[in-house]
């Protein structure tokens, strides 16, 4: 029973990180008269050579309710990654994204777990083997004109890499196929796409004026049913910065007729801040509230007996941090 409660919380976890994904539709707004002068245009602008340090942070608190017992769980989930400009051209940008460290922590009734690549000694739990074995690892992330991922390479040599360091050859085969399969299943061209459209996938079509406003949804990848309807509005600006208010709604469609064998029905909200750096046109820190309620509904198997429907509550708060490492020749 422990382990299925790891694998609700985990599995939610997964489902919104970092709550962005395929990118539906488009709208802009403005209640504001404005001249070319008093407008500001947010868009990339990334050359060869340049280098930005990335860290994210997820902090979470989980409530669900289990066979008549409620658990609260605690969670911290935190990465660096190094952004690497390597090409552009014909349009497109090429990026490579190397994952530099990873954090996993996690305080449960009955176990704890802490994991931190930084520290030497910092003891493997089994549930942090993936959050280990990804550092080190990178692809190259390929970026259209307005900043929008479009597509991925390197992704069969990461997989490849992941699950050599893993050894599930000394695995039973089962349990090795599972393993490998979960890896699929989060390291694959769409998903990659879809994390990192939250930090490419919000640039406006448009020149913008203080109070403008601008809405996109995203569609959750991987069949998990949820959608993230964003808005986003500037708030302020100077001649290097860029701030802007975030508001969204995340909601989910109703899957109980699904024949997967795990859904959710989850609604609630996202609220925070972004500043953006306007000479490159990359977010310079976020930070994002996210609350969250409804069920998750597990239908019976081998090893669980009967169909189950497991309410769950969860407080988010993510941070996000991007630095220059140097300036472009």
């Amino acid at each position: 029973m422990t382990k299925l409660r790891f694998f609700l919380l985990t599995t939610v976890f997964i489902l919104l990180l970092p709550v962005s994904c395929q990118s539906k539709d488009t709208k802009q707004s403005s209640d504001h008269a404005s001249t070319a002068a008093q407008t500001i245009q947010i868009k990339p602008n990334l050359h060869p050579g340049d280098v930005f340090k990335m860290e994210f942070s997820t902090d979470q608190n989980v409530v669900q309710t289990l066979g008549g017992q409620q658990t609260k769980i605690v969670a911290n989930i935190a990465m660096g990654m190094t952004l690497s400009v390597v090409e552009t051209a014909d349009e497109e940008t090429g990026v490579k994204i190397t994952y530099d460290w990873s954090k996993f922590k996690q305080q449960h009734p009955k176990f704890t777990i802490d994991f931190d690549s930084r520290q030497p000694n910092s003891e493997i739990h089994p549930m942090a083997r993936g959050f280990a074995e990804i550092v080190g690892e990178s692809f190259v992330l390929v970026l259209d004109k307005a900043g929008q991922p479009i597509a991925v390479r390197g992704v069969d040599e990461l997989l490849a890499s992941m699950v050599a360091k893993l050894k599930l050859e000394n695995e039973p085969e089962e349990k090795a196929a599972k393993v490998k399969h979960a890896l699929e299943q989060h390291f694959n061209e769409k998903s990659l796409l879809t994390t990192f459209r939250q930090t490419f996938g919000f640039y406006p079509a448009k020149p913008l004026s203080i109070g403008d406003s601008w809405e996109r949804t995203f569609d959750m990848a991987q069949g998990a049913g949820m959608s993230i309807a964003n808005k986003w509005t500037l708030v302020g600006a100077s001649d290097s910065a860029a701030d802007i208010d975030v508001s969204s709604k995340i909601s989910s469609e109703s899957s109980a007729n699904s024949d997967a064998p795990m859904s959710q029905e989850l609604s609630g909200t996202q609220t925070g801040k972004m500043k953006i750096d306007l000479s490159t046109g990359m977010p310079v820190e976020a930070s994002l509230n996210q609350a969250l309620s409804g069920t998750i509904s597990i239908k019976a198997s081998e090893s669980i007996p009967k169909d189950m429907t497991v309410p769950i509550t969860m407080d988010s708060k993510v941070t996000i941090s991007v630095s220059k490492e140097n300036a472009t020749s």
